[in-house]
């Protein structure tokens, strides 16, 4: 069995004036059998003190007529465990904001942690070769999204794992590649945030070598669990997902 480690939530919760208010849950790791992980949760932290000090500067920068017009602004992050090992941390950063229409924008925001060398996993330490994993994935969500949404009309994209997008992030669950989409992005915005999960075996040939050795993880009694090479199949996406606590 994977030694997974244990976490707790510091929730803050703020108002910066009467009209805007700021909702955020930051997940500290708990060491294990004595593997520090403070690095991994100030890098959580500080990306997460980075989109709030954005959504800050967002909101200094408006003009004092734009703000009047403006009510119940806000900024809300949840964090969802993928995965947190000994070996790799995966935390997905679930954010909403609000200005003004119908309901609350929605971004994702993945934050893939190597914990034994303390770094952010970027792209390049995750995949060999991007051009050829966007293709595959690309292909493999649209397969998925057309068998079990039926939404294909709306997922023939090319995923743009090079750029900064907001709608779409890269993650881990166990040893599977998670793709996730904020709501919005690949259907209409009650369907909620989407996620598509492509097993180990399809997608290993693209990964580095250090993210195989990340994801082949050390059990309690030191033995190393390496990611299973099933048949391959097609994982339903996870969806729809609304987050309770941040309604639209």
């Amino acid at each position: 069995m994977v030694d997974t480690l244990g976490y707790r939530l510091e929730t803050i919760h703020s108002h910066i004036s009467d009209r805007c208010e700021i909702g955020v849950a930051i997940p500290q790791f708990l060491p294990s059998d004595g593997i520090a992980v403070v690095a991994a949760n100030d890098l959580i932290e500080k990306t997460i003190g980075d989109v709030v000090e954005a959504f800050l500067w967002v909101k200094a920068s408006e003009t004092e007529i734009h703000e009047r017009l403006l009510s119940n602004d806000g900024l809300w992050i949840h964090p969802i465990i993928l995965s947190a090992t000994r070996s790799l941390i995966s935390v997905e950063l679930n954010i909403a904001t609000y200005g003004c229409g119908a309901h609350r924008n929605h971004y994702t925001r993945a934050v893939n942690i190597d914990v034994e060398h303390s770094s952010e996993l970027a792209l390049a330490d995750i995949l060999k070769d991007h051009d050829s994993a966007a293709l595959f994935f690309s292909k493999y969500c649209e397969s998925a999204l057309k068998v079990h949404w039926d939404l294909a009309h709306v997922a023939r994209w090319e995923l743009d794992l090079r750029g900064a997008s907001t709608s779409q992030s890269l993650g881990f669950r166990n040893s599977d590649l998670v793709l996730i989409f904020a709501p919005h992005h690949v259907g209409p915005h009650n369907v909620g945030r989407t996620t598509v999960e492509i097993p180990f075996n399809a997608v290993y040939h693209f990964l580095t070598d250090r993210m195989i050795d990340l994801l082949s993880s050390v059990d309690r009694n030191g033995n190393v669990v390496a990611p299973p090479l099933a048949n391959l199949t097609l994982v339903p996406i996870e969806g729809p997902r609304t987050n309770a606590q941040h309604p639209h």
